[in-house]
């Protein structure tokens, strides 16, 4: 009896014990799952930003903003202060929803120049100095297509006296990337008997095969010829001129 006793004793301890730790489990399961769900701020993509796109530029249109997020899905490096970042560009594409890290920003050099331009393969880039009408307005954008068009700078003669018509050498080209530069104030006079002053001209960036490329590239560097596009879309019906010698 007094072994029967002694055992059922121990069964009694045990199975505490065993409840006890089985609390003391479940408990810290529990505080583990809710410092999981807690929630911290941290800088988030809202768009999709392209490699060297600037962070103060991409903060101040709110294309990265403050985001509470659960502690259990931070990343390593992911934070709430923008300091760090500050004049530094992305180095790579940054997906809407991802945390802002370190790691994917710097110096505007150490972005790879082939990922700031989508190339399709086989293909280059060349850069276009087009007048806002060459490229139809503020129009043509990343990702236009365009219809390119070659006429003369001289327009005196011709039949009717409107002088060499224009031609369409390219039916469909992809831009992609559009940005301007400044021309120096001209010494020449204008219409009102001043000088003249800065002008800007567009840098339309195209995909062109190297035989594109060195025939654009040709008739940019032909003070007699002038480059004008026209925007297309995929309905738009074009037929590339007869072609003469440029």
């Amino acid at each position: 009896m007094g072994r029967r006793m002694v055992l059922l004793v121990v069964a009694v301890v045990m199975a505490v014990l065993g409840a006890g730790l089985v609390y003391a489990y479940a408990q810290g399961a529990e505080d583990r799952a809710a410092d999981d769900y807690d929630t911290v701020e941290v800088l988030v993509a809202r768009d999709e930003l392209a490699p060297g796109t600037d962070f103060r530029q991409a903060l101040d249109e709110q294309r990265i903003r403050l985001v509470e997020v659960p502690n259990g899905v931070l990343i390593e490096g992911s934070t709430a202060d923008n300091r760090p970042f500050e004049g530094q560009v992305s180095l790579t594409t940054i997906y809407p929803g991802e945390q802002i890290i370190a790691d994917k920003f710097g110096a505007t050099e150490d972005v790879d120049a082939v990922d700031l331009l989508p190339i399709p393969q086989g293909m280059i880039a060349v850069a276009v100095e087009l007048s806002d009408t060459g490229r139809v307005g503020s129009f043509t954008q990343p990702g236009s297509r365009v219809a390119v068009f070659v006429t003369s700078a001289s327009q005196d003669g011709g039949e009717d006296g409107l002088g060499e018509p224009a031609r369409l050498i390219y039916p469909d080209m992809q831009v992609l990337g559009v940005g301007s530069r400044t021309l120096p104030r001209s010494e020449a006079v204008g219409p009102d008997g001043g000088p003249i002053g800065e002008t800007s001209v567009t840098l339309l960036t195209l995909a062109v095969t190297q035989e594109q490329g060195e025939r654009l590239i040709a008739l940019q560097n032909n003070p007699e010829k002038i480059l004008a596009f026209g925007l297309r879309n995929s309905v738009s019906d074009v037929v590339p001129s007869p072609d003469p010698e440029d």
